[in-house]
């Protein structure tokens, strides 16, 4: 699912956020389309386009990262700040996240 959201964030099957190379990523995906028994992105010479089953797709597993991470904080109490509650305007948000970065 990485590999997927990646490359349809990106637009293209060379994607740094996922620490693999391009043959993987897209043998990944085949694998993924057959479980649909259809294409789940359209290929162009300058890059991919989500179908739209792509879409709906991406629509259900974009949150996977978030749920990753917040498994790693549950699972890991050293990193886990306790209840935390940020309100940020969002006007402000520009200066307010590289801070808290």
């Amino acid at each position: 699912m990485r590999a997927f959201n990646a490359t349809f964030q990106t637009g293209n099957f060379t994607c740094r956020r996922v620490i693999i190379g391009k043959p993987a990523i897209t043998a990944q995906i085949r694998k993924l389309e057959s479980r649909f028994s259809t294409p789940l992105l359209d290929r162009f010479n300058k890059g991919v386009r989500a179908t739209e089953l792509g879409k709906q797709l991406y629509r259900i597993t974009r949150q996977y990262h978030d749920l990753e991470a917040a498994i790693e904080v549950l699972s890991n109490p050293i990193l886990s700040p306790g209840k935390m509650t940020l309100k940020v305007a969002n006007a402000s948000s520009i200066i307010v996240m590289p801070l808290i970065a």
